[in-house]
């Protein structure tokens, strides 16, 4: 007797969702981290965000305020796309375009919404005109203004505000100006970037100087670190708050460049240290050993 057995197809288990429902509408919470997000509709898919909480109340007191905030985006991308947007909706449309970018690093994104802050800042009125408002003369003024009274930051302590700016922080102020300004060039708003027309005034950006560096001598170098040693504090980190100056001094790594070096980074055969990418893998280098011996010795 002969017998035949056929395969059974059966359907693979359905994943496990990471999300968990509650009782609140568009409030999940994620099963690994505890922390809880609301989920909305943009731009026709679901979207995620986090309330930055693990506390149920504290999350379901925060969701109506991310509510308000999509609804407000949805509206801005609506008149974005009609054509019809003030300046403000323009930000609204900048900032998340901005914040869901997967190519910019976090620091990209940080100084993107900063330099919109100080044009803000500096421009007051900005956010309800409509783009057509803007012309070549009102964006030199504005320059102009920045470049000469700054954004009024007073520091602590300080009575008066500081005069002026950088270079590199009027550049990206008019940079993001631009980048608004051609949002609505693509929905056929206006026609023409006004940042980008040469306005006879002269020269819209600041110009970059660099400045000569005034290195002190190594006998002062060792005089800082000696004062740094003997700071007099009881109890305190002077001994190591020295050796992390003495090893950025001569590695020649960023502070955060030191917080990824560990002793298998040192190879004491080849006399050299690797210092692990800070911000790509591919920036890892290796510096050949400067360390003064104290500061090996006293921790090795």
């Amino acid at each position: 007797m002969l017998f035949y057995s056929a395969a059974v197809k059966t359907k693979p288990a359905a994943p496990k969702s990471v999300w968990e429902r509650t009782s609140v509408q568009c409030l999940l919470r994620h099963k690994q981290s505890g922390g809880y997000y609301g989920r909305f509709t943009l731009h026709g898919k679901q979207k995620w965000f986090s309330l930055e909480t693990d506390v149920f109340t504290v999350a379901k007191q925060r969701l109506p305020e991310k509510a308000a905030e999509i609804d407000k985006i949805r509206g801005s991308v609506a008149n974005v796309a009609a054509g019809k947007a003030t300046m403000a909706e323009l930000m609204t449309v900048y900032t998340a375009r901005v914040n869901s970018n997967p190519d910019f690093r976090p620091s990209t994104v940080a100084s993107r919404l900063v330099s919109l802050k100080k044009l803000q800042k500096t421009w007051p009125g900005i956010e309800e005109l409509e783009p057509r408002k803007i012309t070549s003369a009102s964006v030199f003024a504005w320059a102009n203004r920045f470049k000469l009274q700054g954004t009024n930051f007073v520091a602590p302590g300080a009575k008066k505000a500081v005069k002026g700016n950088s270079a590199t922080s009027i550049n990206r102020a008019i940079d993001t100006l631009r980048r608004l300004l051609d949002i609505a060039i693509e929905r056929g708003q206006i026609h023409s970037n006004p940042v980008l027309v040469k306005h006879p005034g002269g020269r819209l950006k600041k110009k970059v100087t660099q400045q000569k560096l005034s290195l002190p001598s190594m006998p002062q170098i060792e005089k800082l670190f000696a004062e740094i040693e003997n700071n007099g504090a009881p109890g305190g980190w002077g001994n190591e708050a020295a050796d992390l100056c003495r090893f950025l001094t001569y590695s020649g790594a960023r502070i955060g460049e030191a917080r990824k070096v560990a002793w298998s980074c040192v190879d004491w055969d080849r006399k050299q240290m690797r210092i692990p990418g800070y911000k790509t893998e591919s920036s890892d280098r290796f510096v050949l050993s400067s360390l003064r011996s104290t500061v090996c010795s006293r921790n090795h």
